[in-house]
C-alpha cells in the first residue's frame, strides 16, 4: 500500500517550486492541477511494483484535536494570512482536484470529517486487516515516524527525494510527547496549554540530558507524583500518539476506504482530456 498525504506533500512541493524562483508564474487551477498529478505518477510509478495501491489521504473541513485541545495549530492560520500566497484559491483548487480524483482517477480517496490525513494514514497503516504487506507513507511529516514501529512500514519524503527514519521510533514518539510540537501548538509537558499562543508566556526548558534520562522512564515516574505534569503528559500523548484516533473515526477511516477501493468509473484518458492536461495524456498507464 502507497498511503500520500496528500495535501502536506503537495504544499511542500508547490513550495519548493516557488523557493527555485518559480514564483513568476500565476498559481490557477490548470497548474495546481498538472503539478498534483505529475506528482501522483512520479510517486505511482516509484512504488507502484513493490508496495501495490496508491491512496490519498486528505484532510477534513474539521478537526477532533481542537475539539480537544482548543490551540492546535492555532497559529498556522495567521502564519497563512500573512503571506503573499492566496492560499484561499491554493486549498480550494485542492479540493476541486480531489473531487476530480474522486470520480476519475482509480486510487481509494479517503477522507473523514474530524479527521486528519495523519489519522487516516495512522490507521490504514496499522490495521490488523493489512497481514504483512508493505506500506511506504508519502509525506515529510515527521510525525510518521512512530509508525515505523509497525513492521514493513517506511516512508518516503517525495519533495526532497529521501527516505524518512529513526532508529529507535518508540523512543522518537516518546520525545515528541516530552518535548511537544510546535508547528502544531502543543507545547512540551512541562508547560501549559496556552503558552505558544499567549505572548507574556515561555515554555518551561527542557535539556537534551534530562530526556536522555525520561526516555528510560515510565510517565509516571516522569512525573513523579505531579498530577499537573501527568495531565499535561497525557495531553501530549493524546494529541501527537496516531494510535490515540478515535474509535469512532478510525471505523470511519474503514468504511471509507473499503468504499473507495472499487472504482468503476475510473476513466484516467478523458478526465485528461477534457482537462487539458496534453503533457500527462501519453503518460495515462502510468497512473
Amino acid at each position: 500500500m502507497i498511503l500520500l498525504d496528500f495535501q502536506t506533500t503537495m504544499v511542500a512541493n508547490l513550495m519548493v517550486g516557488i523557493s527555485k524562483g518559480q514564483h513568476e508564474f500565476t498559481l490557477n487551477l490548470d497548474l495546481l492541477r498538472h503539478m498534483v498529478l505529475n506528482s501522483v505518477r512520479s510517486i505511482n510509478m516509484r512504488y507502484k511494483k513493490t508496495h501495490g495501491r496508491l491512496v490519498i489521504a486528505t484532510e477534513s473541513d474539521a478537526n477532533w484535536r481542537k475539539t480537544v485541545f482548543p490551540y492546535y495549530k492555532a497559529n498556522r492560520k495567521r502564519s497563512r494570512d500573512e503571506s503573499p500566497l492566496d492560499w484561499g484559491m491554493i486549498f480550494e483548487s485542492f479540493g476541486i482536484i480531489v473531487s476530480e480524483m474522486k470520480e476519475y482517477m482509480p486510487y481509494p480517496v479517503v477522507g473523514v470529517s474530524g479527521a486528519e490525513a495523519d489519522d487516516v494514514i495512522g490507521h490504514l497503516a496499522t490495521r490488523p486487516q493489512r497481514g504483512l504487506e508493505p506500506v511506504v507513507i508519502v509525506s515529510g511529516d515527521r510525525d510518521f515516524i512512530q509508525l515505523q514501529r509497525h513492521l514493513g512500514v517506511s516512508q518516503w519524503n517525495h519533495v526532497m527525494k529521501k527516505e524518512v527514519g529513526h532508529p529507535d521510533p518508540t523512543a522518537y514518539l516518546k520525545e515528541k510527547i516530552i518535548r511537544g510540537d510546535v508547528g502544531d501548538g502543543v507545547p512540551n509537558f512541562l508547560s501549559d496549554d496556552d503558552v505558544l499562543v499567549a505572548s507574556e508566556k515561555k515554555q518551561k526548558p527542557i535539556f537534551t540530558a534530562k530526556v536522555e534520562k525520561w526516555l528510560q522512564m515510565t510517565p509516571e515516574e516522569i512525573c513523579d507524583g505531579s498530577e499537573h505534569l501527568l495531565r499535561n503528559w497525557r495531553r501530549n500523548e493524546l494529541l501527537v500518539d496516531l494510535s490515540r484516533t478515535p474509535e469512532n473515526l478510525r471505523s470511519e477511516i474503514d468504511d471509507k476506504y473499503e468504499q473507495a477501493k472499487i472504482k468503476p468509473n475510473a476513466d484516467v484518458f478523458t478526465y485528461f482530456v477534457n482537462s487539458g492536461l496534453k503533457q500527462l495524456t501519453p503518460h495515462v498507464q502510468d497512473f
